[in-house]
């Protein structure tokens, strides 16, 4: 049994509530992906600006920060880092499953958007010319700024 039929098998009720139910159920369901998908997205431009201040700050004010103020800088800016990569792979774990339960519900309608025509259609994220995945954008960029503040740390 695949991981797939383990969440399918959970999915279903045995419940019959039509073909009306099942759409009802998959709009409100696709909504409250879209709806994760922007606190992600909002979440990722919070820790950004706030990633690309605390560099202005070290470019600005680089002499002046050092000795223990500057471990003290240079530490929590690595550990916003270290939260945003955290948020990051959450958000990206709670997505991922979000879009295999609504793949499953596809499948029991007239057609898969989702599940087999638009993943599909961009290569399943393994062509980055023809797509980058969100998350290999928010996963490369906290480790980005984390070595850039690691690498003023100890400058």
């Amino acid at each position: 049994m695949t991981e797939l039929d383990d969440i399918e098998k959970g999915l279903w009720t045995g419940v019959e509530g039509g073909d009306e139910a099942l759409i009802r159920q998959y709009e409100l369901y696709v909504h409250q992906a879209e709806q994760v998908s922007a606190r992600r997205h909002g979440a990722s431009m919070v820790f950004l600006l706030a990633s690309l201040a605390l560099v202005a700050i070290a470019a600005f004010f680089g002499d002046e920060i050092s000795g223990a103020d500057g471990a003290a800088f240079y530490l929590a800016a690595i550990l916003i880092q270290i939260v945003w990569f955290l948020l990051a792979r959450s958000y990206r774990n709670l997505n991922s499953a979000k879009y295999k339960v609504i793949g499953l519900m596809e499948k029991r309608l007239p057609a898969s958007p989702f599940w087999a025509a638009e993943w599909k259609a961009l290569g399943e994220g393994k062509d980055w010319r023809q797509y980058i995945p969100v998350s290999a954008v928010e996963h490369t960029a906290p480790a980005g700024f984390a070595l850039i503040f690691l690498t003023l740390w100890l400058a």
